[in-house]
């Protein structure tokens, strides 16, 4: 027997409505749809917040949700909708929230956050926001999600090479490196304009960190696809990968489409590429030794030893006292194993 049905926008509302149950008291049913401004994410509220989120140095702040893109993979704008965007006074209100309660990064997020601002009046564009925010917040520093290929604009690359409130880090979902592919996959870029992007990037952010998504074994991509997939990730200068194999999913065009890939093909195409990842992400590891970092220690010990996060995305860990958590602190490299870092903090 099902007692209650929730939305994914009411859905930080559950601990009170199973409150309302357990005292036997009624719940209504909830149907708003009168404007996108009332599918906006439920998001906590800035003037609630007193402290940062339990087990996290660095808060997510969400200030987009929904989708509008048709992405032939993806079921996401079938399940959340619309993108809508929370306004600027909401974004700003949080961050500066997170800030007085001690947080020292954080990472600005959204389901497609360079679409934050498009459904506004007046319409505004992710760079935007990001430049009103180093202006009208705490000192905190800012930490991109993610940002489609198309969105990598160059408000945004500026911003990251000049501004030490910005992370030299951005994650951009690639997909795949086969044109053919990236088509059948129903994305609005093709791999000529991903080496602009990349290339733009690293004339401005010459040490900076490029992260992307790959999906392997998509209907269609036989070896010569794939094969060419992994050369293209070869010529870029990306840092890592987040490697995932493609999962049929219930409603999407793709869900349909012929000539799926045997799930022994995905394991092993994805393990050639994760051994690529690992080895870009050693390098870039390795290129910091001698370095001081920025580096973010978290709330949290592994193998007895502090561990935090570079600006540069960079794993560090450090002998070091519990106070030193949730600290941002400078951390000189002395020895890289394994893509991690170790360094001790400058006195």
């Amino acid at each position: 027997e099902v007692d209650m049905v929730v939305g994914n926008i009411h859905k930080s509302r559950i601990p009170e409505m199973v409150g309302r149950m357990v005292r036997g008291e009624p719940l209504e049913a909830e149907f708003k749809r009168e404007g996108q401004r009332d599918w906006s994410p439920s998001l906590r509220d800035a003037t609630a917040i007193r402290r940062l989120p339990e087990g996290r140095s660095r808060p997510f702040v969400k200030v987009q949700d929904g989708c509008n893109y048709v992405c032939s993979f993806c079921i996401i704008p079938t399940a959340r909708g619309k993108s809508r965007s929370l306004s600027m006074e909401e974004v700003a209100a949080t961050v500066n929230g997170y800030a007085d309660a001690g947080a020292k990064e954080i990472v600005l997020t959204g389901i497609h956050l360079g679409h934050w601002g498009r459904d506004l009046e007046p319409k505004r564009r992710f760079g935007d926001m990001l430049e009103e925010l180093i202006a009208r917040t705490h000192s905190v520093r800012f930490r991109i999600s993610s940002l489609e290929p198309n969105e990598v604009d160059k408000k945004v690359i500026d911003l990251v090479a000049e501004s030490d409130r910005v992370c030299p880090h951005l994650h951009v979902p690639l997909q795949s490196g086969d044109d053919a592919t990236l088509g059948r996959m129903r994305r609005v870029y093709r791999t000529p304009w991903y080496t602009k992007v990349i290339k733009d990037f690293h004339e401005r952010v010459p040490n900076g960190t490029w992260g992307a998504d790959v999906m392997v074994g998509f209907p269609g991509e036989d070896e010569r696809a794939f094969e060419q997939s992994y050369r293209f990730l070869e010529s870029i200068p990306f840092t890592y990968l987040h490697v995932f194999p493609y999962s049929q999913r219930r409603g999407t065009e793709a869900s349909s489409m012929p000539d799926q890939i045997h799930p022994q093909v995905k394991r092993a195409r994805s393990q050639r590429l994760i051994e690529l990842s690992d080895m870009r992400r050693a390098e870039h590891a390795e290129k910091r030794l001698g370095q001081t970092l920025k580096v973010l220690i978290e709330g949290r010990r592994v193998g007895g030893r502090l561990r935090g996060y570079s600006e540069c995305y960079v794993p560090v860990t450090l002998d070091g006292d519990d106070s030193w958590m949730n600290q941002l602190l400078p951390v000189q490299i002395s020895a890289v194993t394994n893509g991690i870092a170790v360094g001790r903090v400058c006195e």
